[in-house]
């Protein structure tokens, strides 16, 4: 039976402090990206054909020779009228956060 976000959920909430991390759960073969509920620490991703790349921030998905960052205007004119982003995206297209307090699972 495969975990579900909610099964890796329920024990990543118990954890206490700052954390933003990725774990390899090779019994469902699932990708697990969580970060907790304050979101001090950073954790973006993002898929380059069939891979998925994460990184503590932006310049570290530079290492893959696929990452082409291109600005996101739509991104940027809402953080100018804002002040602050409003949903997972980063300044770069195709590029996203892990929000604050969640857990991605990925199948891989």
């Amino acid at each position: 039976q495969k975990a579900s976000a909610k099964d890796h959920g329920d024990w990543i909430k118990q954890l206490d402090g700052m954390f933003a991390f990725a774990l390899w759960d090779a019994h469902n073969n699932q990708l697990v990206l969580a970060r907790d509920e304050m979101g001090i620490k950073p954790l973006v991703r993002s898929l380059i054909g069939s891979s998925l790349i994460f990184s503590s921030e932006v310049k570290g998905l530079r290492a893959h020779p696929g990452f082409e960052p291109q600005l996101d205007e739509q991104a940027l004119m809402a953080r100018l009228v804002w002040e602050y982003p409003l949903d997972a995206t980063t300044l770069f297209l195709d590029v996203h956060q892990v929000r604050p307090g969640c857990v991605e699972v990925w199948s891989l």
